[in-house]
């Protein structure tokens, strides 16, 4: 149950378009190469692999108060 509403979550967020503080670049990592053979073995080619970071939106503030 638990995990179904985490997938409920995220699947209404994202059809919603949540705005959340994330940094997206395209670029290889060291896993990469395994991702994108087994991507291969299930038929998906030419795959663009991108990384989410996640940041910090208001920096100087802590849930103490300002920094």
């Amino acid at each position: 149950a638990c995990l179904t509403s985490l997938i409920s979550v995220c699947i209404i967020a994202a059809l919603t378009k949540v705005p959340w503080p994330k940094a997206e670049k395209k670029r290889e990592t060291k896993h990469t190469p395994l991702l994108r053979k087994d991507l291969a073995l299930a038929g998906m080619n030419q795959v663009a692999v991108w990384t989410q970071r996640p940041f910090n939106y208001f920096p100087r503030f802590t849930q103490e108060g300002l920094k």
